[in-house]
């Protein structure tokens, strides 16, 4: 089970939740907020208290913390977005959960069904192509998580707003790093281009257990991607539904 404390960041650290809580306030100053994978509710802490808070979260535990810190939970999986009625939203947001979701176009269909004409939908999700992922392809860490199934990307997103009913109004391109000096820069950089180009290297190295990786308990990590948490290698999109 997912420990509560294992995605929960500080507001102040989060940069998507940084932009969400912007793109919101300057263009709602109230109304209903709709979180899809609000895990315990953080998010909602970056927001004044005049806009309704409700979510939606898979965790148990996580949903119940969410439950006992003011917000609504209408379900317990995407599935359940089914029974939630039409245009009931000024905004819904959905952070890290698109690479999770099968089908994307029918997720973000689902969505926008639920906000009301000229409310906003915030998603943010890894780039498909920001020029790490595009380095390592199939070998990019963030691709050998076996829970990440689907990768987009900000023009992935204005290729489909016309068939999904909404205008694009902003875009940006971040990094999800919390420590993000210089030396674990070149580190990060350097760890990803020898295994790109030198894996016998890289693996050697690893085996030697030079690494974050235990690769005697786990021999089969010698040729798992090494994270690249400082490259800018996400993305947040906001839509304005038609």
């Amino acid at each position: 089970m997912v420990k509560l404390d294992h995605w929960n960041s500080a507001p102040s650290i989060r940069p998507d939740w940084k932009i969400a809580q912007e793109r919101i306030v300057e263009g709602e100053s109230q109304g209903d907020i709709l979180d899809i994978g609000c895990f315990d509710g953080g998010f909602f802490t970056t927001l004044p208290q005049t806009y309704g808070f409700y979510g939606v979260e898979i965790n148990s535990l996580a949903a119940k913390k969410a439950q006992k810190n003011g917000i609504q939970l209408l379900g317990t999986s995407i599935d359940s977005m089914i029974k939630i009625d039409s245009n009931k939203f000024d905004v819904i947001t959905a952070f890290d959960v698109v690479e999770h979701i099968e089908n994307p176009i029918a997720f973000l269909k689902e969505v926008i069904r639920m906000v009301r004409p000229g409310g906003l939908v915030i998603i943010s999700t890894g780039n498909a192509i920001s020029n790490s992922y595009r380095l390592l392809g199939n070998r990019y860490y963030y691709v050998a998580n076996a829970e990440h199934i689907s990768f987009i990307s900000p023009q992935w997103c204005n290729l489909h707003a016309t068939e999904l009913g909404v205008d694009v109004e902003d875009e940006r391109r971040f990094s999800h790093a919390t420590l993000n000096n210089v030396y674990i820069k070149i580190r990060q950089v350097i760890l990803n281009l020898t295994y790109r180009f030198l894996p016998l290297i890289f693996a050697w190295v690893r085996g030697l257990g030079w690494s974050d990786k235990d690769v005697k308990l786990h021999p089969e990590l010698v040729d798992y991607p090494p994270n690249w948490m400082t490259a800018k290698d996400h993305f947040i999109t906001k839509f304005r539904k038609h």
